[in-house]
């Protein structure tokens, strides 16, 4: 009678609650909703004790969070107007928007919540936490565990099979589950009144392995976590969020789950879109990404996709209306629609996916410190901190310089990809920085390393780390089985998903102002136009050296073959073969990732080594065709002269050659110029890598390629008029009448 009375005053005192409740909050505001960031301002419904109040509060300076002691008031208070919104998980979003067709998700994402079991803080706590915790890890690295997520998220609900726990013969005795059974498909009830979902169907399988049964029992949040902590239950699960204030009084697990949290409005968005909806369409990609299979395999080949180099230049082509998506990571996904007003998301993903640093395979034991670095900063929030940080802020700033790490353990190589962009890795203000470029200096100064950076081509970094360029690599690199048979993967940095970017309706743009716009964020935003002056010096630097270098080398070749040297003469033809055949980028790559594989020599040097052969061949060529061009009689009269071969070449031949040969050098020079820009592929800050890196912050391709195009035009008539008046002092027919010595006429 006692208990009953308990629970009546309980129950009693909750609906009054819920009676306040919805009565606390005045009517919605006549605000209009399309993405996240519109809440800002907005009345936001959360769950009483949930951390979804933490999350809005910390968004939404100047929001009003009104609190609800179950879903149901919160769902009652969106349809009756008493709120603009709410916070949900996204798993859960989807079941709720199928229940409330009215219901609609807001672009972008709020935040994302790591999920995990709950214990007590106690010694048989600890002990069972331990063991959840080892197989955890385990199991979560096998397919079967993507597999249970397809079931429970991806599929039907009438296809998901829960574990039947009736039948566990738990030798080693029953543990006692307590859930908050309201969030589908985490932990929910089912028509049968058992409970179900993919925290208790993982539990499970636990219990399973350990020899256990499991009694799972409802409580509401407050209830849990006082029976949690009490000792009362074993453990509880079901959608827990793992949170710093909650790690006071509980321990978790690791993470198992890791949830968007999203925000639902009412009302039919004007372009929110699914993923299904693009079978059929044109999709751009990125090239030596995963993606291209991914969405073949989902919209059974019937999808065209392109493949691009960069993010902006897909962003480009899908502004331009060339493809119809882009699909990309989560986080780039986040950071693009933060930044482009004119791009969505859509509201689901094409599959789930991880992300983490690459290792060598032979490098267990760094690998095995990156990990424990890993798992030292998800258990104080720091991991979490960071990628909220770069993921959700509007200008997020690194913690951390390189002139912090003192490099008393040596130094680092480390390898990127800037081209890929926010949030991973990026240049900001001339520096590096990104979520994992951030991660690596932390981990740098936390074993007392320095840390040398290199830029690479994306698909080019896993070449890199092969040949020992750098010790690891990293840039948003999804972890993939076929991947895993060549590198060491770390742990997940991040988890995400495969997503679908795409072109809101377009509206009214003033075309002076984007002009302004587009200027500024090309040249003067965090001073972007340094970035070209490095590139202007680099490729400078690359093309005059192996001008100069490529002539020494040409005339030192050609010479042998003038004075009819036979083997001269066959390897000649057999390098101009050879080189004139190769494409330059493979030249390079050859040079760089073999020839130069175990050696220190950087890729600029490299460049100008492979530039430097190449420019030999030409030199080689027109030599030949431009002392060809001489008649043979000039050459035997010198001979009969009396003056030797070498004189007869250098003092007659040559000269009168000259005429022939600048036109032609004229050519190999703007051709050298213009096959710099490859070198990005071998870590070279060149004029086009610059242009790439400034492109990958702005999204915006027009006002940098225009650029650089400006200035290597302006790049090579400088060299072409320098070679011209060269051409003038050697050849008479072409000086002014006042230049010519007296005595000799055109």
């Amino acid at each position: 009678m006692g208990k009953n009375r308990g629970l009546n005053i309980s129950l009693i005192a909750l609906s009054v609650f819920s009676i306040a409740s919805l009565s606390s909050c005045d009517n919605a505001s006549n605000k209009t909703f399309e993405a996240v960031d519109d809440f800002e301002g907005a009345k936001i419904g959360c769950l009483l004790g949930s951390p979804h109040e933490a999350m809005v509060k910390e968004r939404f300076k100047n929001a009003e969070v009104c609190l609800y002691p179950t879903n149901d008031d919160i769902y009652q208070a969106l349809e009756r107007n008493k709120i603009d919104g709410f916070a949900a998980e996204e798993g859960y979003a989807r079941q709720i928007m199928d229940a409330f067709p009215s219901f609609t998700l807001a672009n972008g994402i709020l935040g994302q919540s790591k999920i995990g079991y709950m214990f007590a803080k106690s010694e048989s706590g600890a002990r069972l936490q331990n063991e959840v915790d080892e197989f955890l890890n385990s199991y979560m690295a096998t397919s079967d565990f993507e597999n249970l997520k397809k079931m429970w998220f991806e599929g039907p609900s009438s296809e998901r099979e829960m574990f039947d726990y009736s039948s566990l013969p738990a030798p080693n005795g029953v543990l006692e589950f307590a859930t908050v059974p309201i969030v589908e498909p985490y932990s929910y009830q089912v028509e049968d009144g058992k409970l179900a979902g993919i925290d208790l169907h993982l539990f499970c399988l636990f219990c399973e392995e350990k020899g256990y049964g499991v009694n799972f029992t409802a409580y509401n949040l407050d209830g849990l976590l006082a029976s949690v902590s009490t000792g009362r239950v074993d453990l509880g699960g079901g959608c827990l969020t793992i949170t710093e204030e909650r790690k006071q009084s509980v321990n978790f697990s690791n993470p198992y789950l890791y949830s968007d949290v999203v925000m639902i409005y009412k009302g039919q968005s004007k372009s929110a879109k699914s993923v299904s909806e693009f079978k059929g369409k044109k999709l751009a990609t990125l090239s030596g990404d995963v993606y291209q299979a991914a969405v073949k395999e989902l919209f059974d080949d019937d999808v065209s996709v392109s493949v691009f180099n960069t993010t902006s230049d897909m962003l480009y082509a899908l502004k331009s209306s060339k493809v119809d998506g882009n699909v990309c990571d989560a986080g780039t996904a986040i950071r693009v629609t933060a930044k482009e007003s004119d791009i969505a998301k859509c509201k689901d993903y094409v599959k789930d996916e991880e992300y983490a640093f690459c290792f060598r395979k032979s490098d267990t034991s760094f690998a095995d410190r990156f990990n424990s670095f890993i798992r030292k900063i998800e258990a104080d929030g720091t991991k979490e901190a960071l990628l909220n940080k770069w993921l959700y802020d509007k200008n997020p700033k690194m913690s951390i310089s390189v002139d912090e790490l003192d490099g008393s353990a040596g130094t680092i190589k480390y390898g990127c990809s800037v081209t890929v962009g926010e949030p991973y890795a990026f240049i900001s203000n001339n520096e590096y920085a990104g979520y994992d470029i951030e991660l690596m200096y932390l981990f740098c100064r936390e074993v007392g390393c320095k840390i040398e950076i290199f830029n690479y081509d994306f698909n080019a970094l896993i070449s890199a780390l092969e040949t020992n360029k750098v010790n690891v690599i990293s840039s948003g690199i999804t972890i993939t089985e076929e991947r895993a048979e060549t590198v060491l993967f770390s742990l997940p940095v991040f988890k995400g998903g495969i997503a679908i970017l795409y072109k809101k309706e377009a509206g009214t743009v003033n075309f002076f102002q984007m002009i302004s716009d587009k200027f500024e964020a090309t040249f003067i935003k965090e001073n972007r136009w340094k970035l070209f002056l490095e590139g202007i010096g680099n490729t400078l630097l690359i093309t005059l050296v192996s001008i100069a270098f490529g002539l020494l080398l040409g005339f030192a070749m050609y010479l042998p073959c003038f004075y009819e040297n036979k083997f001269m003469k066959k390897f000649c033809q057999g390098y101009k073969w050879l080189i004139d055949g190769m494409p330059v980028i493979v030249l390079l790559m050859i040079l760089y990732y073999i020839i130069f594989g175990s050696s220190s020599i950087s890729g600029l040097w490299v460049s100008v080594i492979g530039f430097s052969l190449i420019f030999a061949s030409g030199v080689i060529g027109n030599l030949i065709n431009s002392v060809n061009s001489v008649s043979k009689t000039q050459l035997e009269a010198g001979l009969a002269l009396g003056f030797r071969k070498s004189e007869t070449f250098f003092n007659i031949v040559l000269p009168q050659s000259m005429p022939f040969f600048i036109p032609s050098l004229k050519s190999d020079i703007i051709s050298l110029i213009k096959a710099t820009s490859v070198v990005g592929y071998i870590s070279v800050m060149d004029l086009t890598q610059m242009s790439s890196i400034i492109r990958s912050r702005t999204y915006d391709a027009f006002f940098p390629l225009i650029a650089t195009a400006i200035i290597y035009f302006l790049l090579a008539a400088i060299l072409i008029r320098i070679v011209k008046l060269i051409e003038i002092n050697i050849d008479p027919k072409k000086r002014k009448e006042s230049k010519i010595y007296k005595g000799i006429k055109r």
